[in-house]
């Protein structure tokens, strides 16, 4: 599915912000107290983060909000240059640069810390915006501080599956105006009815009971309410190079859900056709969500998404994205006309 966690955070372009991520995460990698180091004016060698470890060892770190600005092997040896004038020692010299991973950099970090160490100096890593926002996503408490925008989406997903599950507990299946109109056109609304009332109680896991889908008519009504509620033909047409707003990727989740809670319900029409022509599409739309989760980014905000698949072709994921476009679009289509 589109998780929100599989689209990429833009780094901070505001420098001291960096630092305080970077604060964060030595504290929480390296253990120990972690402080800024020095102030703006002052000598500090080009450390801005020190963490005091509870072995007595210290872990320093250079923050280098660098986006589009290169890193290059020259700058790593001024880098590591700089440091070695530091009035006190440290272990451990890691470098934070806010630009994408690079694995020609690491290799050379690789060797040149692997020849400071057997010289008796202290060893040198790299860390990539990669990194640093993989650490960020996995504690919401940062996600929260630095990206609120984005920490609302997750919140928003929880409480839409909520809201949809007490919803599902009170209301009649196949009691809304939109599965009436799509139903309608299925087989009319004797037909939906008689279906309704067939349908049989099972535990939810909370003592109370969620409904048994019992004909393709009421699952096809169902799943296009889905459709139409969490408008997944607006994400469908979504435009990566424009850039989309990231609340259809929060809908497109929920949608997900709601939609594999449904089959779930279908349990004794499993084999039938349109418990196939669903799930089909439901697969369909994943990897087409998937794929623009690959090449799109989230913008600062945390409010849309835009491409930002620097390393690729362009012309190729436009292709690519467009024919899985088609493939859901064709499953939808047949679904709704039948």
């Amino acid at each position: 599915m589109p998780s929100l966690s599989m689209y990429p955070v833009s780094p901070t372009k505001d420098g001291k912000e960096y630092e305080h991520i970077l604060l964060d995460y030595g504290q929480a990698v390296y253990g120990g107290q972690a402080s800024l180091f020095g102030r703006k004016g002052q000598a500090q060698h080009g450390i801005d983060v020190v963490v005091c470890r509870l072995d007595g060892s210290r872990v320093c770190i250079q923050c280098k909000d660098y986006t589009s600005t290169s890193v290059t092997t020259a700058k790593i040896d001024a880098w590591i240059a700089e440091a070695e004038q530091s009035a006190f020692q440290f272990q451990l010299f890691v470098i934070a640069v806010a630009a994408h991973t690079d694995a020609r950099l690491q290799e050379y970090v690789f060797r040149v810390s692997d020849q400071r160490m057997a010289d008796g100096k202290f060893p040198v890593t790299i860390i990539f915006w990669e990194d640093i926002e993989h650490f960020i996503k996995r504690r919401p408490e940062l996600l929260k501080l630095y990206y609120p925008m984005l920490y609302h989406g997750e919140e928003e997903i929880a409480g839409l599956l909520l809201a949809q599950q007490q919803e599902r507990l009170v209301e009649p299946a196949g009691n809304s105006e939109q599965q009436e109109r799509f139903a309608g056109q299925a087989g009319g609304p004797e037909q939906q009815k008689g279906s309704v009332s067939q349908q049989a109680g099972v535990p939810d896991g909370s003592g109370r009971t969620s409904r048994l889908v019992m004909s393709e008519t009421q699952l096809r009504g169902l799943f296009l309410d889905e459709v139409v509620k969490y408008r997944i033909q607006e994400m469908l047409r979504a435009d990566p190079f424009v850039g989309f707003s990231f609340d259809l990727v929060v809908d497109s989740d929920c949608f997900e859900y709601a939609v594999q809670n449904l089959l779930d319900r279908a349990i004794g029409i499993s084999a039938s056709g349109r418990f196939i022509q669903i799930d089909a599409f439901r697969w369909a739309f994943s990897a087409f969500g998937q794929y623009l989760s690959r090449i799109c980014e989230m913008d600062q905000s945390g409010m849309r998404a835009r491409y930002s698949n620097l390393y690729g072709d362009r012309n190729a994921d436009a292709r690519k994205l467009e024919e899985l476009r088609r493939a859901a679009l064709e499953y939808l289509q047949d679904i709704t006309n039948a």
